[in-house]
């Protein structure tokens, strides 16, 4: 196994910036077969191979910690990285730092398929289900038969929790544990009321509370929007503000897939609305038939992250810019991707 691959990278949070977020999850969105998703919109930059979604200074480690989504699946393979042409060009303050590829520790999270992946616990997420009786009888089973699929093909350096909402809320442990995941998604439950808002606080408390020291926390929500039993977040406007306000204090990113072609649309933009600040992604989907490819986005997202450990050069504090480029035998200098970081 490669050894910039293969290295632990510690603990320590990623600086989330809620526009980068949503231009990285719109990138993924454009998914055949799913309706009413904008394209993304132009970063800094003309180069759309990667889509950042935050930079840090781990002083655990003393590195520039850089994630980002990338848009091509070779982006996603050691091999890209291992040609000695690759290289980051870092600027910070006054100076300009050429970083050699062999310097940066890269740790694609496609590749966090092998035994004892989990142990690296680089993502934490919940799952939050709707199991009231507006979802309707005949594709409650094929629904769940989709969840337990997304759950097994999620990358193993990931740890998630189920919340299963009707009348009630019903949470779950944490765990790494896929198979416990999916007993969880099959355990007998009524489908009645629609406990929606008490669910998704219960979600982003949880992930609070227990993902202090995953670098990346995210909501994974599935519904129609409306709520009709909550008991602690009855009113809508004091919910939203309240959610609001707790995931983007927080940096939590939330993806929902709204379900049936009667959804409370203004309540799901609202949760993901990255005008408010929030790192978002809403997902229309009017026809179950189209439910499976809307969370193969979300899985793509997961999956399509890499993290780059860049030697720290340069001023403390700064807002710099990062390329990735490539170098041919004959010297020519391509570049990848460029954005800004500010550590």
């Amino acid at each position: 196994m490669n050894t910039r691959f293969s290295r632990f990278f510690g603990q320590g949070w990623l600086r989330w910036s809620g526009l980068v977020v949503i231009l990285a999850l719109l990138s993924l969105a454009a998914i055949k077969g799913v309706t009413s998703i904008a394209p993304a919109a132009a970063q800094s930059g003309k180069f759309t191979n990667f889509q950042p979604i935050g930079c840090y200074f781990n002083p655990s480690d003393k590195r520039l910690w850089v994630a980002a989504i990338a848009a091509d699946a070779k982006y996603t393979k050691m091999d890209f990285y291992d040609d000695s042409g690759f290289f980051v060009r870092l600027r910070a303050g006054d100076g300009k730092f050429d970083i050699d590829g062999k310097d940066i520790l890269i740790h694609p999270m496609a590749s966090f398929d092998y035994k004892g992946a989990e142990k690296y616990q680089f993502m934490k997420f919940s799952l939050v289900v709707d199991y009231s009786a507006s979802i309707p009888v005949g594709v409650r089973s094929e629904i769940v038969g989709f969840l337990t699929k997304f759950i097994d093909r999620l990358p193993l350096a990931v740890e998630g929790q189920v919340i299963r909402f009707n009348d009630k809320v019903e949470k779950f442990a944490f765990t790494s544990d896929k198979k416990e995941l999916k007993d969880q998604l099959t355990k007998p439950i009524d489908y009645s009321m629609t406990s929606l808002h008490d669910a998704l606080m219960e979600a982003a408390s949880s992930l609070i509370q227990q993902g202090g020291t995953s670098p990346v926390r995210m909501i994974v929500l599935f519904t129609d929007g409306f709520d009709t039993s909550s008991t602690t977040y009855k009113d809508k406007a004091n919910f939203l503000s309240s959610f609001a306000n707790l995931v983007k204090t927080n940096r939590i990113a939330v993806l929902a897939v709204g379900v049936s072609n009667d959804q409370d649309k203004d309540l799901l933009k609202g949760i993901t609305d990255s005008a408010n600040g929030i790192s978002g992604l809403y997902v229309p989907v009017d026809d179950f038939s189209k439910f499976e490819i809307a969370f193969k986005q979300v899985e793509a997202l997961m999956r399509n992250t890499v993290i780059f450990r860049l030697p720290k050069l340069g001023p403390d504090h700064v807002k710099g810019q990062i390329s990735f480029l490539t170098k041919s035998a004959a010297g020519n200098v391509s570049t990848v991707q460029e954005f800004d970081c500010t550590y």
